[in-house]
């Protein structure tokens, strides 16, 4: 799909990290994760094993999502914008340096 997501789709993935956020990220969780200073590693490799948001910019026709440069954006900074865990939000800027601008396949 050029151009990225539709909105629709979007909106579906949104609403699943919101979700999978509620779900595995309640507040004793993120006390944890602010006081120890720690990335959620294993939950944000549960977040691409469960929604497979690790496809997001890959071209529909090899199998992926075909996000293009601003769903590469919104999709990771989701958890960050509902104060999901303060420690995905230095991972955001990082993820954003080293996203392809567009598709690729």
């Amino acid at each position: 799909m050029s151009g990225g997501l539709d909105n629709e789709t979007l909106d579906t993935i949104l609403d699943a990290i919101d979700e999978f956020a509620a779900q595995k990220l309640p507040d004793a969780v993120l006390l944890e994760l602010d006081e120890k200073d720690e990335f959620p590693e294993k939950i944000v490799r549960e977040m691409g094993s469960d929604l497979g948001v690790q496809l997001l910019f890959i071209a529909e026709e090899c199998g992926g999502m075909g996000g293009d440069a601003m769903d590469v954006y919104r999709v990771p900074i989701r958890p960050v914008s509902l104060e999901a865990c303060p420690g995905l939000a230095e991972a955001e800027p990082i993820h954003s340096w080293l996203s392809a601008p567009g598709p690729i396949g």
